[in-house]
């Protein structure tokens, strides 16, 4: 059956679509905070956006998140069986995806409403997908040995796409994000996530709850600040080390900064949290030529090789 070609701009499908790209991601925090006992806001998320919102017409599960690119969309459908709820392709392209459950809407556009959608005409490639199956409570399954991140005051959407993206990949089991971190459904973090975001639980989970959550809840052993300007900093091998040696532990967190908020170990907020944590540790990574730092995700991509080595060679001792 041919489908009507979209065309116009003020088609409403087309403009709450514009709204999910540059809008909804600031409601993260509300959809998705933290909660070992309870499914998170998912039930809520209309009432959420409601404020945004012209009209009932579209009603979501979840967060809407927009992803455009053929192959991350496929790979994302084939590898890990995620169903976008819209597909948007350029009229003159082949459909994408063998859908046998009938999940998803597909609408044909014109070439520039494609780009008008996805707002992104150089990696665009005339596909585009709308999301709204994101359910961090269902991804999160803490296992006998964890490993979490926390992110304190990230701000650059790569940055943090990016963490997410190796997370996934060392498989980290839950990320935590302060109060003042970036979206992560902002449409840079998306796309520098490639789409990996549906694979892991992210939580909003604000500094003053560290104690009880991390420490009290999910029983982490240790918390280890990455920060290389900090006096008491140790080389993440040898705390690696001295703890194989001396006991095992179960479930390590850690928290990666940013510089452009200042040092961590100077923050007052941060200082007062952290002095009521009973084992942690400030860790740093060594480096030659005088180089003392780098962007934090090149940072959190080291440290979480290092920490999941330690995990499965401990594991097996």
């Amino acid at each position: 059956m041919n489908q009507v070609i979209i065309s116009s701009k003020s088609n409403p499908i087309i403009k709450e679509c514009l709204k999910i790209r540059t809008k909804y991601s600031k409601y993260f925090k509300k959809c998705f905070p933290f909660s070992r006992d309870s499914t998170t806001n998912n039930n809520s998320v209309n009432e959420i956006l409601k404020s945004d919102q012209d009209d009932h017409l579209h009603r979501f599960v979840s967060l809407p998140l927009l992803m455009n690119g053929s192959k991350i969309i496929t790979e994302s459908f084939e590898k890990y069986n995620i169903h976008p709820k819209w597909l948007f392709y350029r009229h003159d392209k082949p459909l994408l995806l063998k859908d046998k459950q009938n999940q998803i809407q597909y609408f044909p556009v014109t070439d520039n409403l494609i780009n008008y959608i996805c707002g992104d005409i150089v990696s665009n490639d005339g596909y585009c997908a709308v999301y709204d199956n994101y359910h961090p409570q269902k991804l999160f399954r803490p296992r006998k040995r964890n490993i979490y991140i926390y992110c304190y005051k990230i701000s650059d959407p790569n940055n943090l796409g990016s963490i997410i993206r190796m997370s996934f990949g060392f498989d980290i089991s839950a990320i935590f994000l302060s109060e003042d971190c970036v979206s992560p459904f902002t449409e840079r973090c998306i796309r520098s996530s490639r789409n990996y975001i549906m694979n892991i639980p992210v939580f909003h989970l604000p500094l003053e709850e560290y104690k009880t959550i991390i420490h009290e809840q999910l029983k982490c052993d240790c918390t280890l600040i990455a920060d290389a300007s900090s006096y008491q900093k140790h080389n993440i091998k040898s705390i690696l080390e001295m703890n194989h040696s001396q006991r095992t532990l179960k479930n390590l967190c850690l928290i990666m900064g940013n510089e452009h908020h200042g040092l961590m170990y100077q923050d007052q907020e941060f200082h007062t949290v952290m002095s009521q944590i009973p084992n942690k540790e400030f860790v740093y990574i060594p480096m030659r030529n005088n180089i003392d730092s780098f962007s934090v995700s090149h940072a959190a991509g080291i440290l979480m090789y290092e920490l999941s080595n330690y995990m499965m060679t401990d594991s097996i001792r």
